[in-house]
């Protein structure tokens, strides 16, 4: 058991604007990002393809998934962020901070939809390691979750990726448009986050990338630390 005599419940983020080298986060807007986000991940013909993975319904139009997106972050107290690649002034994509508990210096990382012009990008990557660093660096948390149905390889490889350990399976975890859903639970800790912080980056590091922006090395990242 570890005591922490001195703990105080931590703020919530507040969705201020994150810049980095290759990307901009800014809370998202639905008048301004909408939209662009939609159409970033394929429009009404692919949209729910990266709906269903985020539990926000399905044969969604552009009216009901800016719809789920302003409920979730109104009624959930989500903060979720669009995300502008390479000082666009479109966003290509959105994640958010979720399940925010204060009280214990814990929130998830989730909602996660990188589309067209910034999946499998380094502006991608800085987009998490942005949000890590904020998360623990800024607002002094101790854990941020990543959690995915256990169907979802892509969100299960790209937690690993990340530098996320794996904790396991929630069996019958939740109830999905009427399946059962199990879930796949990684997380990060205070004490895990100096260790990952420099494979990023030096991921990150322009002599990384070449003249199409291509790596050269990969994201060497030391998943499943262990408890402190």
């Amino acid at each position: 058991m570890i005591l922490l005599p001195d703990w105080k419940p931590r703020p919530v983020p507040d969705g201020r604007t994150i810049e980095g080298r290759y990307v901009r986060l800014a809370r998202f807007d639905a008048e301004r990002d909408a939209v662009a986000i939609f159409d970033a991940m394929g429009g009404e013909s692919a949209i729910d393809e990266f709906a269903r993975w985020m539990m926000i319904g399905a044969n969604l139009t552009l009216a009901s998934f800016t719809d789920a997106l302003q409920r979730r972050d109104r009624e959930q107290g989500f903060v979720t962020y669009s995300v502008f690649p390479e000082n666009s002034k479109i966003a290509k994509g959105m994640l958010a901070y979720i399940h925010i508990r204060p009280e214990h210096g814990a929130a998830e990382l989730g909602a996660v939809a990188f589309g067209e012009g910034l999946a499998r990008t380094r502006a991608a990557t800085e987009t998490v390691y942005l949000l890590a660093k904020h998360i623990f660096e800024g607002l002094g948390y101790r854990r941020l979750e990543w959690k995915c149905n256990n169907l979802n390889e892509t969100s299960k490889r790209a937690a690993l990726r990340f530098g996320f350990a794996y904790e396991g399976i929630f069996r019958n975890h939740l109830v999905v448009n009427g399946m059962s859903r199990d879930s796949a639970y990684y997380a990060m800790t205070c004490e895990d986050w100096p260790k990952l912080k420099p494979g990023y980056e030096r991921w990150l590091e322009l002599d990384n990338f070449d003249e199409e922006g291509r790596q050269k090395r990969g994201l060497e990242l030391q998943a499943n630390i262990g408890s402190a």
